[in-house]
């Protein structure tokens, strides 16, 4: 008989002590059990919404990016092992409300994922399937209106329909740039999507990123922005920001409770969006006609010319989408804040 326990010896017995499964720790509960859903979801959402493609030839999903250049589907693998090389930190997130997976499709042109959103609220319209955001699953669908015209409002300075088809938008003009580390016309640290997409290929950097075209991020759950007074039943989500932009970016780097956060861009707004669409048939970051909720703040995209980053959300009164701009300091138009963890190193940029 083999025994895998220790053993106590007591004139002629023996007695097995029973063996106690040491409990699952937060991180490998949640890989187990919410991952796989969030990830197969999401994957199967994008590929409906042609976002993601089979490459000719080959039995590989991915993205088309802005370079021509194809980028896979990061694995479910690829992104567990990146997780587990620092559970620490990425389980100390999680606790706080950060248990939402995102595959953000970056190298994409911004461009093409406004288009894909106009089309899809268009779509949910048509089928009726089109309704507030709602807090608590079990109240009540509220029905939306949708300008039909003109469903999705976007900047200019984000897409420009005046410019040649392709050159739309600032991702591809390069007069945008992503997760800055000061507000400043020409050193604040940011990058190009271009530059972005360089780093991770490795041929403008010291090393290559397994999500080489991606972005994939950690986001609070559930879709609505906490409010600086908002917690879970548990106490441990962090408490939301409420802020201008300027202060957002003191705050995200000197406040420990937001460590490893950083704030969302225009393309993770725009996905997250068209994921809630398409899995609770709900829009997001309500602005209703009471102002009882506000924008969202997307500070990871910014415009150094002008000083600006970009501003999403419903706007109840015109029944359109937004994705405007907002000057740094605005604070008659100060928005409550998605933030993100990032998974993965940080890249390397030649100096």
């Amino acid at each position: 008989m083999a025994i895998s326990s220790p053993t106590e010896v007591g004139g002629n017995n023996m007695h097995e002590k029973p063996i106690v499964e040491s409990e699952k720790s937060f991180l490998d509960h949640w890989i187990e059990t919410e991952f796989n859903e969030q990830y197969e979801s999401q994957v199967r959402i994008l590929h409906d919404l042609r976002l993601i493609e089979i490459f000719p030839g080959k039995d590989v999903m991915g993205i088309i990016g802005i370079d021509g250049k194809e980028y896979p589907v990061p694995t479910k693998q690829e992104i567990i092992d990146e997780i587990k090389r620092d559970p620490e930190k990425y389980e100390t997130k999680m606790k706080q409300g950060f248990t939402k997976i995102q595959l953000t499709p970056f190298a994409l042109p911004l461009e093409r994922l406004t288009m894909t959103l106009e089309r899809t609220l268009l779509d949910h319209y048509k089928r009726k399937k089109l309704f507030a955001f709602k807090k608590n699953s079990s109240d009540p669908d509220k029905q939306l209106e949708l300008n039909k015209k003109e469903p999705l409002l976007v900047s200019a300075g984000w897409v420009d329909d005046e410019k040649p088809i392709g050159l739309h938008g600032s991702d591809v003009t390069g007069k945008c740039v992503y997760h800055i580390e000061r507000f400043s016309e020409t050193n604040h640290g940011g990058h190009t999507k271009a530059e972005i997409l360089l780093a991770q290929t490795g041929l403008n950097a010291q090393a290559t990123s397994l999500f080489a075209g991606w972005e994939i991020k950690l986001l609070q759950s559930p879709e609505i922005i906490p409010t600086a007074s908002d917690s879970n039943v548990n106490g441990t989500m962090r408490p939301g920001l409420y802020t201008n932009p300027e202060h957002l970016l003191t705050i995200l780097k000197s406040d420990q409770q937001c460590a490893n956060e950083q704030g969302i861009t225009n393309e993770d707004w725009l996905i997250q969006f068209l994921i809630s669409l398409e899995q609770n048939n709900q829009v997001l970051d309500m602005m209703s006609v009471h102002y009882t909720r506000v924008a969202c703040c997307i500070i990871g995209s910014y415009q150094p010319k002008i000083y600006c980053v970009g501003i999403g959300y419903w706007n109840e009164k015109e029944n359109q989408t937004c994705l405007y701009s907002t000057d740094i300091v605005n604070k008659i138009f100060a928005s409550e804040v998605r933030t993100a963890v990032p998974v993965g190193p940080e890249l390397n940029y030649p100096t």
